[in-house]
């Protein structure tokens, strides 16, 4: 009897233990399946938003309008969809390049439009110093503008600086960033509720170590939150205005764009106007050559007439010395020598 009491007791102790083991790993499973959610549900974790993004390029084309699709928009860490702003956040950026045969007056007429349109050169580099400066070689002026124009009027800006010379290239680059502004003001609320619950510690705080750790996060939390509003700001800037990369350029003879030919006669009328094109810019050049060079030419007849009787005359004396001194052949050249 008594061993099979032994034997129950031991039992009901295997049992208990059994039990408590299936707890443990029971909720062990069940913290390691709420563990993603709970990471993915951190809207301060740094990571960089999701961005929108559309690109163009064209060559001499129109300057339209984008749309961005959902899929480009996208959805940042932390940022639910539910709260983003219906007007999206959009930086527009354009790149030109533009010919021009009088080079300070398109210049002039291109700041004088930045004016009208309440905008202003951010950035300028102007090389070289004129076409006609530089005699026959053709060193022309290259400027490098980099122009910020307010998105209410930026479309018909763009129309309009085209018109101003011959249109060689047009980049259209547009970039949506609502997700990442309404991350950092989210970012930025939450610092900013720290910063408070920081100050109201350190209004009771009295022990001096606990002071300065509180003043250490303090200056840290300040200084996240400059970093962010900086960031902020900056996005909210490129928003506000957007962004011509203007690229003037000085020619003789501006670029005719021309369609691909198709037909087989297109080819052919094509290749053969270039062609006398050619011919006709080799027969200017050449003019410009020998107009350029009259005094080198000049100098070089002078030299050509005198070079011509004084060869005359070496030849002469050359010939009358061979006839009063013939050649010793045979024997008496023999003896002489």
């Amino acid at each position: 009897m008594k061993r099979s009491r032994g034997n129950r007791k031991r039992t009901g102790r295997m049992l208990l233990v059994l039990l408590l083991t299936g707890i443990v790993l029971a909720s062990a499973c069940g913290s390691r399946k709420e563990s993603p959610a709970m990471d993915t549900g951190s809207s301060t974790g740094g990571a960089a938003p999701a961005e929108g993004y559309y690109n163009e390029s064209v060559s001499d084309g129109e300057f339209g309008r984008g749309e961005t699709s959902k899929e480009e928009t996208g959805q940042a860490q932390g940022t639910d969809i539910a709260q983003l702003p219906s007007d999206r956040k959009m930086i527009e950026n354009v790149s030109i390049q533009l010919e021009t045969t009088t080079f300070l007056e398109t210049e002039g007429q291109m700041m004088a439009l930045v004016g009208a349109y309440q905008g202003y050169v951010e950035w300028s580099n102007v090389d070289g110093i004129g076409i006609l400066q530089q005699g026959n070689r053709y060193q022309s002026r290259r400027g490098s503008y980099t122009i910020r124009i307010p998105v209410t009027g930026f479309s018909t800006f763009v129309e309009e600086l085209k018109s101003l010379g011959n249109t060689i290239n047009t980049s259209v680059n547009r970039q949506d960033v609502t997700t990442q502004v309404v991350d950092l003001e989210a970012r930025l609320k939450s610092l900013q509720m720290q910063e408070e619950r920081l100050l109201a510690i350190l209004a009771e705080a009295d022990e001096l170590q606990y002071v300065l750790e509180l003043e250490r996060e303090l200056a840290d939390v300040r200084y996240r939150i400059e970093t962010n509003t900086a960031e902020l700001r900056n996005l909210e800037n490129r928003v506000r205005f957007g962004t011509v990369q203007l690229q003037l350029i000085e020619v003789i003879r501006p670029t005719e764009i021309q369609q691909t030919p198709v037909t087989v006669w297109e080819r052919i009328s094509t290749g053969f106007l270039n062609a006398a094109k050619d011919v006709g810019t080799f027969f200017v050049d050449l003019f410009v050559f020998l107009v350029v060079n009259i005094p080198y030419l000049v100098i070089l007849a002078f030299l050509a007439l005198v070079a011509v009787p004084v060869s005359k005359l070496y030849r002469r004396w050359r010939g009358r010395h061979s006839l009063a001194h013939p050649p010793v052949e045979g024997p008496d050249r023999e003896k002489k020598e």
